[in-house]
């Protein structure tokens, strides 16, 4: 099978399918930035909640791995929505991933960036659409001819986005790690109207995670208040949810020496 591992980028047919999907790059790049808050910005309350978050042993047992995992994260943050932890460990994660190692990828979708209606992006749709665009801006060489059709036409619907990056995960080779980052899954619950699709875009997700062979595929959920019904789709609750409560003993400040040591001490297994 070709290793479709190579530097990122766009050739004229992909910028061409982009148009036509309805797949904007530049969104995500933004989302990225605007959550990529420095450490020091942290309160003092949502460092500690960080800390915690990193020395669980479901974290650590997650990041540990180089299969398919899933974790989700509820946080139950007292504080304001920019000073959450949870949010922060999602998008240094990510840049982390993205920045630094070559047979990886990283997809990301930050749901407060999109919680309109009237966002091209706000749903189950939304979501499915923006990491399917995300798989093929980082494997470009991978054969999405058979999605070209659909996105001249304009037909794709949530079904066929499944399929669609089903086919594309299948060719990823198995030395391929790809992380999947959802920030704020939660705020769907408070949406009716789109919630249960949501809920089936997070059973998906989770079937990826559990699928045997391929790529690995290791998906974080993160929420800042806890979730009401979405970590109940979770497969295993002791070893796959983790709940930071609202108070957390005082912990280690950690700083960009001691995060940047976390994720070398982590991502070895990438190299």
């Amino acid at each position: 099978m070709t290793d479709h591992v190579i530097s990122v980028g766009k050739s004229a047919a992909l910028v061409q399918f982009f148009d036509r999907f309805g797949f904007n790059s530049s969104v995500f790049d933004g989302d990225l930035c605007a959550n990529l808050k420095s450490l020091e910005t942290l309160s003092r309350v949502a460092s500690d909640r960080l800390a915690m978050i990193l020395r669980s042993p479901q974290f650590q047992d997650w990041m540990a791995s180089a299969v398919s995992e899933v974790l989700f994260i509820n946080c139950a943050s007292q504080g304001s929505i920019q000073d959450n932890p949870a949010t922060f460990l999602c998008a240094h994660f990510v840049q982390a991933v993205q920045t630094s190692f070559v047979r990886s990828g990283a997809l990301s979708f930050f749901c407060k960036e999109h919680s309109k209606e009237t966002d091209p992006y706000y749903g189950a749709a939304g979501i499915l659409k923006s990491l399917l665009g995300q798989l093929l801006l980082r494997f470009p060489n991978l054969d999405y001819s058979h999605l070209k059709n659909r996105a001249w036409k304009k037909v794709f619907d949530v079904d066929s986005l499944y399929g669609a990056i089903e086919s594309l995960l299948a060719q990823l080779v198995p030395e391929v790690v790809l992380f999947c980052a959802i920030d704020g899954i939660n705020l769907y619950e408070e949406h009716e109207s789109v919630y249960d699709e949501v809920e089936e875009v997070v059973e998906f997700l989770v079937d990826l995670s559990q699928r045997p062979g391929g790529c690995a595929f290791k998906l974080i959920m993160t929420c800042s208040w806890n979730s009401r019904r979405l970590y109940k789709l979770m497969p295993n609750q002791d070893q796959n949810v983790l709940w930071i409560p609202s108070n957390v003993p005082a912990q280690v400040r950690l700083t960009s020496t001691s995060w940047g040591t976390f994720l070398e001490t982590n991502f070895r297994f990438l190299r």
